[in-house]
This record gives structure tokens, C-alpha cells and sequence, in this order.
């Protein structure tokens, strides 16, 4: 189990997002990160992210969990992600963005996951939220966990 800081997150767009430490009205402890529009309409979405070596994780499922609250503008979302990048040639399971329930809308903290599946060929592992629209998404409580094997490590 591996509990992820709050700090030195990557922002990918700074021309129509932003992105820092919150001190006040976190989950739990001292800081959480955040993300927000700065675009009154954004043409793309904005993500914050963090990488780490799959090397511990190789043959094993790993679940990305966090507690999210929102602030999201009508028709924008916010998803936790979770990306598994290696050389094989079926990437099946190494990447889950919560597609299919994305957030919406003014939410309070609420917890959230995602999972994939660690092959033995990963070369790096890539997690953050991102932000479809205008609004304001924070992050807080992340936790990266084996939560058990994969069937084959292609």
C-alpha cells in the first residue's frame, strides 16, 4: 500500500487549466491537490498526474483509490485514471478513467477507484484526475494498493 502525496503533481495544460494545494476544507490531514478550469470554456480537458515504477506491482492488479469532492459547471465531469504503459500487444485492463461514472455536478467527498492490471512488461504507471469542462475538481487520500494477481503477465 502506498499513500501518494499531495504535492509536485503534473498539471497538462496550463494555458486552460490550473493546478495547487488546498489547506482548507480537506478530506483528512494538512493539503489536498486541486484542479481547475481557468478557460471560461475549455476545448479540452485538463489533467494533474504522478508516475511510478510498475516494478513492485508486476503480475498484480492495482486499485487507485481518492476521495474527490467537485464544483463542476452543467455538462463537465471529472474522472480519476489510472494508466499502465508497457510494449504488449493486448493493453486489455491497463487503464480504467471511470468512462462509464464519470462525476458530476457539486459533490462533497466522496470516495472513488479505479483498477488495472500490472503485466510483467509495464514500463511505467501513470495516475492523476482530469477535468472535461469548467469547474473544480480536489483530490485527497490517494492510495495505490495490490489487491491481488492477474491471471497471465503478458
Amino acid at each position: 500500500m502506498q499513500k501518494v502525496d499531495a504535492q509536485n503533481w503534473h498539471l497538462s495544460d496550463g494555458s486552460q487549466f490550473e493546478s495547487g494545494i488546498e489547506t482548507k476544507d480537506t478530506h483528512s490531514g494538512a493539503a489536498c491537490a486541486y484542479l481547475k478550469s481557468i478557460a471560461q470554456n475549455p476545448k479540452d480537458f485538463g489533467f494533474i498526474s504522478k508516475s511510478i515504477s510498475p516494478k513492485e506491482h508486476f503480475g498484480k492488479r492495482l486499485k487507485m483509490s481518492a476521495w474527490v469532492r467537485t464544483a463542476l459547471a452543467k455538462g463537465a465531469s471529472a474522472q480519476l485514471w489510472l494508466r499502465v504503459d508497457g510494449d504488449w500487444e493486448e493493453k486489455a485492463g491497463c487503464f480504467d478513467n471511470m468512462y462509464k461514472r464519470r462525476i458530476r455536478g457539486t459533490t462533497g467527498w466522496t470516495e472513488h477507484d479505479v483498477e488495472v492490471d500490472v503485466p510483467s512488461a509495464s514500463t511505467l504507471i501513470v495516475f492523476g484526475v482530469l477535468l472535461n469542462g469548467s469547474g473544480q475538481v480536489w483530490i485527497d487520500d490517494v492510495l495505490l494498493q495490490t489487491i491481488g494477481t492477474i491471471a497471465v503477465s503478458r
